[in-house]
């Protein structure tokens, strides 16, 4: 296959890349876990983690009222899944940088973050079974955050879900292929879905300091002519705030987001109110869930 040809269908596959959602409890208690936001399909509605949970006090958020710029920082995970079957996790710290008086978001600043994946499949051009859809990992692009109210132009309808009174959740969904797909070269795209899940405090103006939680989920069919039923490829990131604050200085990037390596300067997944999805994931996959090496040459494990 050429060259050209294959890295048109990655753009394709990225442009286009919701899926069934299941509920995380405690083994012990059988309550609902808190920040578990796990839409992994394990053929079971239910998912018990023998992980301990604690009722944690409210994070302190510091709102200063002056600087240029709004820091939002926070934790965040996302993970690529084929058939049902995990390709890759991530997750870390991150903070994003907003302009206070536009709300647009400027820049972003990745402070740690672990890379996990799967051993590497014998790759067939011509079957998208055996492709790695770690690939499409990444950080929360936080694009349905800004400017909320410009969505109700759109053709994409919004719904307002309030949830016990003190969170509020906007909805924006998107769908294409859905009456005819996409083909080239005896290549099938076909049913291909965007939702952005966008969580506030209850009964709030919504503004950058009322988020909760900004969750992404994609999914689309795939197949090449070859091969007998579609493969379904579905991408979810979620990221959770811990702090606000402000500023004057933009802080550009720290470092850059790389699916072959992680990068930590701590084991910030201990603190407990980090969203650790890899314990759970990893009660699954057992052994085969590899992290990747961490090239911070001076972090030195606890």
């Amino acid at each position: 296959m050429k060259k050209s040809t294959l890295l048109f269908l990655m753009i394709t596959l990225y442009s286009l890349i919701h899926a069934r959602s299941i509920t995380s409890v405690s083994e012990k208690t059988a309550s609902p876990l808190p920040k578990v936001s796990m839409t992994y399909d394990f053929d079971q509605p239910i998912t018990k983690i023998n992980n301990p949970v604690k009722d944690l006090d409210t994070i302190p958020i510091r709102k200063n009222k002056s600087g240029k710029y709004v820091y939002m920082k926070g934790n965040f995970t996302t993970y690529a899944t084929l058939n049902n079957t995990i390709h890759g996790y991530a997750d870390g710290i991150i903070t994003y940088i907003f302009d206070r008086k536009t709300k647009k978001l400027k820049s972003t600043r990745i402070e740690q973050y672990r890379i996990f994946r799967m051993p590497k499949p014998e790759w067939d051009p011509q079957k998208f079974s055996s492709w790695d859809y770690a690939i499409y990992m990444h950080v929360p692009q936080m694009k349905g955050l800004v400017n909320i109210n410009s969505h109700k132009k759109t053709k994409n309808p919004i719904f307002y879900k309030s949830e016990n009174g003190e969170r509020d959740k906007i909805e924006i969904k998107e769908e294409r292929l859905q009456e005819k797909g996409f083909a080239i070269f005896g290549y099938h795209i076909f049913d291909a879905r965007n939702s952005t899940d966008i969580i506030y405090t209850g009964n709030s103006p919504k503004q950058l300091e009322d988020l909760l939680e900004y969750r992404e989920t994609s999914s689309m069919k795939l197949k090449y002519k070859k091969e007998p039923i579609y493969n379904v490829v579905n991408v979810y990131t979620n990221f959770y705030p811990t702090a606000f604050d402000s500023g004057d200085d933009k802080h550009e990037d720290k470092i850059k987001f790389d699916i072959n390596r992680s990068y930590y300067t701590s084991n910030y997944w201990e603190n407990p109110s980090f969203p650790d999805m890899q314990n759970a994931l990893a009660s699954f996959l057992k052994e085969e869930l590899k992290e990747k090496q961490n090239i911070n040459a001076l972090y030195t494990k606890n």
